[in-house]
């Protein structure tokens, strides 16, 4: 490998001599156009020119396996980065058809194109530049936000509705997050080559991690809206008292914080979250001895703010060790 030096053109704007074989082996001459990609490493590709990127498809054979199971391929091949996928049997049954149908308008981005009585192609539609990996955090982050909040106001009150409502938009925070995560494997794998996707790997590795993180917590959320919606008892008195309130509140805050910190990689606001964990993680026990005699919805309520925290730690420890990284 022969060592090429940068040369200056006047200003700030820096030149590269290309290599004369290479240039004559590709007939190119001057005013030609080459392309330039950035490669997850960080290293520069110069192309003679654009390469069309070949669609990969990936197949799974369908017989003897049980929906939950075809449910689960679908998601692992989408993670891969497929950008079709083929479901092929014997014969697929209008049932399987029907819920094959619901379970991938679940997945950001994929449409079924085609089908028949023993085939079904899935295709990726989605095109990540219309959705920045900043923009699709932010999103997540404000999602879970309501429906912690929506879910203690339905716990409070017992408003099955606005319970359901919840539970609904956990569907909308799994999508998200998946959807992070196939960016994530695609960048990992080299398939953004073609420039789709102006983030570093180390960045977007950052953001994952955040991602599944949030996905827990909206988890959780929904999960005390379960519990009103499973529950005929009636309200106890402690669950709306103000002390109550007044924990959740503060744990609902940590998580507006913890979406500024990563939004600008904030080390200090990273290093206060932290610093306040334990004498949260104490309010929250004590909540938590106050509300279990009278219901279960308060132990489920003292679960998902403690989890909640948890997270938000996570969260708060994996900003400092990017930051450090990123130095």
């Amino acid at each position: 490998m022969k060592p090429r030096k940068l040369q200056s053109i006047g200003g700030a704007s820096l030149s590269l001599i290309l290599p004369k074989e290479w240039v004559k082996a590709r007939q190119l001459e001057k005013s030609s156009t080459v392309y330039a990609h950035t490669l997850p490493t960080g290293d520069l590709l110069i192309q003679a020119r654009e390469q069309a990127v070949a669609l990969e498809r990936m197949v799974y054979d369908i017989d003897g396996s049980s929906p939950a199971h075809v449910e689960r391929e679908i998601v692992s091949r989408y993670i891969a980065g497929a950008d079709e996928i083929l479901l092929k049997g014997h014969s697929i049954s209008p049932a399987l058809r029907q819920r094959i149908r619901t379970f991938s308008q679940s997945l950001m981005g994929l449409e079924i194109i085609d089908e028949s009585g023993t085939e079904m192609l899935i295709k990726n539609i989605f095109d990540p530049k219309t959705l920045p990996i900043t923009q699709t955090v932010d999103t997540l982050f404000g999602v879970t936000d309501s429906m912690f909040r929506d879910a203690f106001a339905a716990l409070r009150t017992d408003d099955k509705k606005l319970a359901q409502d919840v539970i609904d938009r956990d569907q909308e925070v799994n999508k998200l997050q998946l959807a992070i995560t196939r960016q994530y494997y695609s960048l990992l794998s080299g398939k953004a080559v073609g420039g789709d996707l102006a983030i570093t790997l180390h960045k977007l590795d950052y953001y994952e991690k955040v991602a599944v993180q949030i996905e827990r917590i909206a988890d959780h959320a929904s999960k005390v809206a379960d519990a009103v919606l499973s529950s005929n008892r009636p309200l106890k008195r402690k669950l709306a008292a103000p002390e109550t309130a007044r924990t959740a509140e503060k744990v609902l805050s940590l998580l507006q914080e913890a979406s500024a910190m990563v939004s600008r990689q904030d080390g200090a606001v990273a290093h206060s979250i932290l610093d306040r964990s334990a004498q949260i993680e104490k309010e929250i026990a004590r909540m938590g001895d106050a509300v279990h005699h009278e219901t279960h919805r308060g132990m489920i309520l003292e679960i998902a703010l403690d989890r909640m925290r948890g997270y938000i730690m996570n969260i708060a420890e994996m900003t400092i060790d990017y930051i450090v990284q990123e130095q």
